[in-house]
Protein backbone atom coordinates (compact mmCIF):
# COMPACT_ATOMS: atom_id res chain seq x y z
CA UNK A 1 0.00 0.00 0.00
CA UNK A 2 1.28 3.19 -1.20
CA UNK A 3 0.66 6.28 1.58
CA UNK A 4 1.45 9.98 1.92
CA UNK A 5 4.00 11.04 4.89
CA UNK A 6 4.99 14.91 5.35
CA UNK A 7 8.58 15.97 6.23
CA UNK A 8 9.54 19.39 6.51
CA UNK A 9 12.11 20.63 4.46
CA UNK A 10 15.22 19.98 6.88
CA UNK A 11 14.19 16.25 7.20
CA UNK A 12 14.20 15.68 3.31
CA UNK A 13 17.41 16.73 3.37
CA UNK A 14 18.56 14.66 5.98
CA UNK A 15 17.05 11.95 4.05
CA UNK A 16 18.51 12.49 0.55
CA UNK A 17 21.51 13.13 2.77
CA UNK A 18 21.45 9.09 3.69
CA UNK A 19 21.14 10.13 7.65
CA UNK A 20 17.31 10.31 8.25
CA UNK A 21 16.19 6.41 8.14
CA UNK A 22 13.75 6.77 11.14
CA UNK A 23 10.65 9.14 12.33
CA UNK A 24 8.61 9.19 15.73
CA UNK A 25 4.92 9.98 14.87
CA UNK A 26 2.87 10.45 17.66
CA UNK A 27 0.82 7.68 18.50
CA UNK A 28 -2.71 8.42 19.30
CA UNK A 29 -3.98 4.78 19.61
CA UNK A 30 -1.46 2.34 20.52
CA UNK A 31 -4.27 -0.61 18.15
CA UNK A 32 -3.64 1.12 15.03
CA UNK A 33 -0.10 1.73 13.63
CA UNK A 34 0.04 4.25 10.66
CA UNK A 35 1.81 2.28 8.88
CA UNK A 36 2.80 -1.34 8.54
CA UNK A 37 6.67 -3.04 7.20
CA UNK A 38 6.26 -3.53 3.47
CA UNK A 39 4.25 -0.13 2.86
CA UNK A 40 5.72 2.36 0.16
CA UNK A 41 5.64 6.45 1.90
CA UNK A 42 5.47 8.78 -0.61
CA UNK A 43 7.40 11.95 0.83
CA UNK A 44 5.17 15.33 0.46
CA UNK A 45 7.41 18.32 0.91
CA UNK A 46 7.62 22.20 0.42
CA UNK A 47 6.61 22.39 -3.45
CA UNK A 48 6.23 24.47 -6.33
CA UNK A 49 4.89 23.97 -10.09
CA UNK A 50 7.40 26.36 -12.69
CA UNK A 51 4.92 26.63 -15.82
CA UNK A 52 7.56 26.40 -18.88
CA UNK A 53 5.33 29.81 -20.63
CA UNK A 54 7.25 31.60 -17.34
CA UNK A 55 10.48 29.87 -17.47
CA UNK A 56 13.57 31.67 -18.35
CA UNK A 57 15.54 28.40 -19.46
CA UNK A 58 14.92 28.44 -23.08
CA UNK A 59 17.17 25.59 -23.82
CA UNK A 60 15.79 23.01 -21.58
CA UNK A 61 16.74 19.48 -21.48
CA UNK A 62 13.84 18.03 -19.53
CA UNK A 63 10.63 16.78 -20.28
CA UNK A 64 7.95 19.05 -19.17
CA UNK A 65 5.22 17.58 -16.49
CA UNK A 66 1.79 17.88 -17.65
CA UNK A 67 0.73 19.29 -14.85
CA UNK A 68 -3.09 19.79 -14.05
CA UNK A 69 -4.45 21.63 -10.94
CA UNK A 70 -7.62 23.70 -9.98
CA UNK A 71 -7.00 26.69 -12.50
CA UNK A 72 -5.55 25.15 -15.05
CA UNK A 73 -3.67 22.37 -17.54
CA UNK A 74 -0.08 23.51 -18.56
CA UNK A 75 3.47 22.18 -18.93
CA UNK A 76 6.45 22.71 -16.73
CA UNK A 77 8.67 21.62 -13.54
CA UNK A 78 8.05 20.46 -9.94
CA UNK A 79 10.45 22.44 -7.90
CA UNK A 80 11.12 21.68 -4.43
CA UNK A 81 12.49 23.68 -1.56
CA UNK A 82 15.07 20.98 -0.12
CA UNK A 83 16.30 20.69 -4.04
CA UNK A 84 16.56 23.94 -5.18
CA UNK A 85 16.71 26.46 -2.34
CA UNK A 86 15.42 28.33 0.42
CA UNK A 87 14.31 31.12 -1.86
CA UNK A 88 11.90 30.76 -4.84
CA UNK A 89 13.88 30.69 -7.62
CA UNK A 90 10.44 31.97 -9.53
CA UNK A 91 9.28 35.32 -8.60
CA UNK A 92 5.86 37.20 -10.67
CA UNK A 93 3.96 36.55 -6.60
CA UNK A 94 4.94 32.88 -6.45
CA UNK A 95 5.75 31.44 -3.60
CA UNK A 96 6.66 27.81 -2.14
CA UNK A 97 3.56 25.62 -1.58
CA UNK A 98 3.30 23.89 1.37
CA UNK A 99 3.79 20.45 1.72
CA UNK A 100 0.31 19.06 2.53
CA UNK A 101 -0.83 20.32 -0.99
CA UNK A 102 1.70 18.42 -2.66
CA UNK A 103 -0.19 16.40 -4.95
CA UNK A 104 1.60 12.44 -5.49
CA UNK A 105 2.34 13.61 -9.31
CA UNK A 106 5.15 15.99 -7.78
CA UNK A 107 6.32 13.19 -5.42
CA UNK A 108 9.83 12.23 -5.76
CA UNK A 109 11.04 10.45 -2.79
CA UNK A 110 9.65 7.03 -1.86
CA UNK A 111 10.34 4.89 1.58
CA UNK A 112 9.77 1.36 2.37
CA UNK A 113 8.59 0.81 5.31
CA UNK A 114 10.89 -1.66 7.88
CA UNK A 115 9.73 -1.66 11.04
CA UNK A 116 7.02 0.13 13.41
CA UNK A 117 6.56 0.54 16.64
CA UNK A 118 5.22 2.00 19.60
CA UNK A 119 7.46 3.12 22.64
CA UNK A 120 7.86 6.12 24.72
CA UNK A 121 9.33 9.09 22.83
CA UNK A 122 12.06 9.67 25.31
CA UNK A 123 12.88 5.87 26.01
CA UNK A 124 12.82 5.37 21.97
CA UNK A 125 15.57 7.92 21.91
CA UNK A 126 17.45 7.29 25.38
CA UNK A 127 18.47 3.71 25.98
CA UNK A 128 18.18 3.63 30.01
CA UNK A 129 18.26 7.28 29.73
CA UNK A 130 20.97 7.60 28.32
CA UNK A 131 20.95 9.55 24.45
CA UNK A 132 22.48 6.66 21.93
CA UNK A 133 24.15 8.44 19.07
CA UNK A 134 22.49 5.46 16.44
CA UNK A 135 18.89 6.50 17.74
CA UNK A 136 19.67 10.42 16.98
CA UNK A 137 21.54 9.94 13.90
CA UNK A 138 18.88 7.71 12.43
CA UNK A 139 16.23 10.96 13.29
CA UNK A 140 18.17 13.12 11.04
CA UNK A 141 19.94 14.92 13.55
CA UNK A 142 23.58 15.60 12.53
CA UNK A 143 25.35 14.05 15.71
CA UNK A 144 29.01 15.95 15.23
CA UNK A 145 32.08 14.99 14.23
CA UNK A 146 33.25 14.19 17.97
CA UNK A 147 30.50 11.38 18.16
CA UNK A 148 30.89 10.09 14.42
CA UNK A 149 34.86 10.14 16.12
CA UNK A 150 33.75 8.47 19.25
CA UNK A 151 31.53 5.63 17.59
CA UNK A 152 34.02 4.61 15.09
CA UNK A 153 36.80 4.25 17.59
CA UNK A 154 34.27 2.54 20.26
CA UNK A 155 31.71 1.32 18.86
CA UNK A 156 29.07 3.33 20.64
CA UNK A 157 29.14 5.64 23.31
CA UNK A 158 27.61 2.90 25.38
CA UNK A 159 30.87 0.98 25.30
CA UNK A 160 32.85 3.59 27.78
CA UNK A 161 31.19 2.69 31.04
CA UNK A 162 28.04 3.00 32.91
CA UNK A 163 29.15 6.50 34.37
CA UNK A 164 30.32 7.96 31.38
CA UNK A 165 28.29 11.06 30.53
CA UNK A 166 29.25 12.29 26.67
CA UNK A 167 28.64 16.17 26.51
CA UNK A 168 28.15 16.58 22.58
CA UNK A 169 25.90 13.55 22.98
CA UNK A 170 23.58 15.38 25.83
CA UNK A 171 23.94 18.26 23.69
CA UNK A 172 22.41 16.59 20.22
CA UNK A 173 19.54 15.22 22.84
CA UNK A 174 18.78 18.00 23.47
CA UNK A 175 18.77 19.09 20.10
CA UNK A 176 16.42 16.81 18.99
CA UNK A 177 14.23 17.43 21.56
CA UNK A 178 14.18 20.79 20.67
CA UNK A 179 13.04 19.83 17.37
CA UNK A 180 10.94 17.82 18.02
CA UNK A 181 8.87 20.56 20.52
CA UNK A 182 9.33 22.63 17.04
CA UNK A 183 6.78 19.88 15.11
CA UNK A 184 3.96 20.29 17.95
CA UNK A 185 1.66 22.95 17.65
CA UNK A 186 1.86 25.31 21.18
CA UNK A 187 -1.70 24.31 22.48
CA UNK A 188 -0.82 20.49 22.65
CA UNK A 189 2.89 21.38 24.32
CA UNK A 190 1.89 19.50 27.29
CA UNK A 191 0.51 16.39 26.03
CA UNK A 192 2.84 15.64 23.03
CA UNK A 193 5.90 17.73 23.54
CA UNK A 194 9.36 16.02 24.39
CA UNK A 195 8.67 16.65 28.36
CA UNK A 196 5.59 15.10 28.49
CA UNK A 197 7.26 11.65 27.24
CA UNK A 198 3.93 10.80 25.07
CA UNK A 199 3.72 7.42 23.07
CA UNK A 200 5.04 7.40 19.84
CA UNK A 201 5.30 5.44 16.93
CA UNK A 202 8.48 4.58 16.00
CA UNK A 203 8.76 4.02 11.85
CA UNK A 204 11.37 2.63 10.29
CA UNK A 205 12.27 2.75 6.41
CA UNK A 206 15.06 2.83 3.19
CA UNK A 207 14.66 4.72 0.24
CA UNK A 208 13.30 2.99 -2.14
CA UNK A 209 12.40 3.34 -6.24
CA UNK A 210 9.38 4.48 -7.72
CA UNK A 211 6.70 2.05 -7.91
CA UNK A 212 5.59 0.96 -11.21
CA UNK A 213 3.45 2.84 -12.88
CA UNK A 214 3.42 5.89 -10.74
CA UNK A 215 0.97 7.59 -9.38
CA UNK A 216 -1.44 5.90 -11.49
Amino acid sequence: MSRPILFNTEMVRAIQAGRKTATRRIAHDLDKPPFLAGDILWVRETWNFWPCITCMERDCSLTPEVYEDAESITEGCFLYKALDGESPVFGNGHSWRPSIHMPKQAARIFLRVEEVRPERLQESIDNGKRPTMAELYAEGVDVGADCRLCGTMYGSQECRGEDFRCVPLQNRRAQFAELWDSTIPKGRLDRDGWAADPWVWVIRFRVCEKPEGWPG
